[in-house]
């Protein structure tokens, strides 16, 4: 078993046990693709020994800490957040309307107070940024935690089952770490700075495409391209790969992390909709952006990310009129 596997074992066990306790509140039993990888994987004692209760593992001592216990809380505030969010799944929503015209539900808002309660009592003095609550950015030597609590709201309302819940650890300017949940379709992926990237506890990498008539692209909402003046390059753009749909939100990078499509564009983003799966692509071994070239950071507005064999000549035929 290499590294990484074990490492990803160990962290996904956290997972099982946050799950467990949510569902035997309710009388159930967790299951999964999550829990029946690690149930298979998981080493026996008396053969491969009990699973350690902390993986000790040290990332780059420039980040001051051990990676794995700010991934073992990520991991453990997410799925405590799905148990909310499902409670409230195929219910009858009352929908809101923010000022920006975005909608919210409670699920939103339950789901992001669970995170920021995790979080802090871990870590009481990190800070917490998130889409539905307080936006206080941490100084350069904090931690700063971004939360989308429901990332595709539009989805969940509809009961599509495409949403998820994001949650991205800032330090020093980069993002550090990135968990993506989505819990209608059973995906969990997750990764470190320097660790590599994980669905359902198995390493994910981009693809291999190099030739952009043989791309698959997926691309956000038209008519933010048009208020940037770019429908016309989205066009073009897609009249150039092989494949072009608008399959949106979270489940469109889940997708290019693994390397089913190549290159995701989007005309409006705001940093929590992609900071956790900017790690997670790029530990994949792809690259995020905004259309301008320019790096992901809190003034992020749109965003296109690829397999990184195919980003400039993505951003170049986008520029183009």
């Amino acid at each position: 078993m290499q590294l990484n596997k074990k490492v990803a074992l160990r962290l996904a066990a956290k997972v099982v046990e946050a799950a467990r306790s949510t569902h035997h509140a309710a009388g159930a039993s967790p299951t999964g693709p999550v829990v029946q990888w690690i149930e298979h994987h998981r080493p026996k004692v008396g053969v491969g020994g009990s699973i350690p209760s902390r993986v000790t593992m040290q990332i780059n001592s420039k980040w001051g800490n051990s990676m794995s216990e700010f991934l073992d809380v990520a991991l453990r505030a997410v799925k405590e957040a799905e148990a909310v969010i499902m409670s409230y799944y195929r219910g009858d929503l009352q929908v809101e309307t923010k000022a920006d015209a975005s909608p919210v539900t409670i699920a939103d808002r339950k789901a992001e107070e669970k995170i920021r309660e995790v979080i802090l009592a871990a870590f009481p003095d990190h800070v917490v940024y998130g889409e539905e609550g307080a936006k206080q950015i941490g100084n350069d030597d904090q931690y700063t935690w971004v939360v989308d609590p429901v990332d595709g709201t539009k989805s969940f309302i509809r009961q599509h089952g495409l949403f998820g819940t994001l949650l991205a650890l800032f330090y020093k300017g980069e993002i550090i770490l990135g968990v993506s949940n989505m819990p209608a379709i059973g995906e969990l992926m997750y990764a470190e700075k320097g660790s590599g990237a994980f669905l359902n506890g198995s390493p994910v990498h981009v693809s291999n495409v190099t030739d952009l008539a043989q791309a698959y692209m997926s691309y956000g909402s038209v008519k933010y391209f048009t208020r940037l003046g770019l429908q016309q390059n989205l066009l073009a753009l897609g009249e150039q790969v092989k494949w072009a749909r608008g399959i949106g939100d979270c489940w469109s990078y889940h997708l290019l992390a693994q390397g089913k499509i190549d290159i995701v564009a989007e005309g409006m983003t705001k940093v929590w909709d992609v900071a956790a799966l900017k790690v997670i692509v790029e530990e994949a071994g792809g690259k995020m952006t905004q259309l301008d070239g320019s790096s992901v950071d809190f003034s992020l507005v749109n965003d296109i990310a690829s397999n990184g064999k195919l980003h400039e000549q993505a951003l170049a035929a986008l520029r183009q009129a």
